[in-house]
C-alpha cells in the first residue's frame, strides 16, 4: 500500500478528534432545536449526516434513518438520496446504497457526485473482494465529505462554525 494511500485513509478517518468534536456539536445543536417546539430541517440534516460519517455502526443507522425522514419531509431530495447511500455503503449494504443512487439519478441524471460514487460501487460489486469493503468505504467517506462541501460552496449553504 503506497503512503499517499495511506495518508489519504488517514485524512478521512472518522474518528478524528475534530469529528468528533463535530459530531458533539451538531448533536448539542440538534438537542437545543429539539427542546422547542419546532426543529430546523438544516440543523436536523447536518446532525444527520454527522452520524452518517461517524465509525459508530449505530451511529451511521441512525443518521440513515434521519436522512429518510428528512427526504419523506421534502428536503432536499439530492442531498439526502445521496447521503443515505453512503450511510448504506458505510453498513456494508452496498445493494441499499445503489438502490438510493439509482433513485438519485433517476432524479437527477447529471449529479457528478452520484455518477462518480456509483462507477466505485459497480467496480467494488464487480471486483467483490479485490479492493475491499473497507476501501470501497474510505472512498465512499471521501467523495461524500467533497460532495457535501461542494454543495454547501455553490448552493450557498453554511456549513455550523466549530472554534
Amino acid at each position: 500500500m503506497s503512503s499517499r494511500f495511506q495518508e489519504d485513509r488517514l485524512a478521512c478517518c472518522v474518528d478524528s478528534t475534530e469529528l468528533l468534536h463535530e459530531l458533539q456539536a451538531y448533536e448539542d445543536l440538534h438537542l437545543k432545536e429539539m427542546a422547542k417546539t419546532t426543529q430546523s430541517s438544516k440543523t436536523k440534516f447536518n446532525y444527520a449526516w454527522a452520524l452518517v460519517r461517524s465509525s459508530n455502526l449505530q451511529q451511521i443507522k441512525r443518521g440513515t434513518l434521519m436522512l429518510h425522514g428528512l427526504l419523506e419531509d421534502d428536503y432536499d431530495e439530492e442531498s439526502c438520496l445521496f447521503y443515505i447511500a453512503v450511510g448504506y455503503m458505510r453498513q456494508n449494504n452496498p445493494e441499499g446504497s445503489k438502490h438510493y443512487l439509482q433513485r438519485l439519478l433517476e432524479a437527477f441524471p447529471d449529479s457528478r457526485h452520484a455518477l462518480s460514487f456509483m462507477d466505485i460501487l459497480d467496480d467494488s460489486i464487480q471486483k467483490k473482494g479485490s479492493y475491499g469493503i473497507g476501501t470501497v468505504v474510505t472512498l465512499a467517506s471521501a467523495l461524500a465529505t467533497l460532495s457535501l462541501a461542494y454543495t454547501y460552496y455553490i448552493k450557498g449553504y453554511q456549513i455550523l462554525s466549530i472554534e
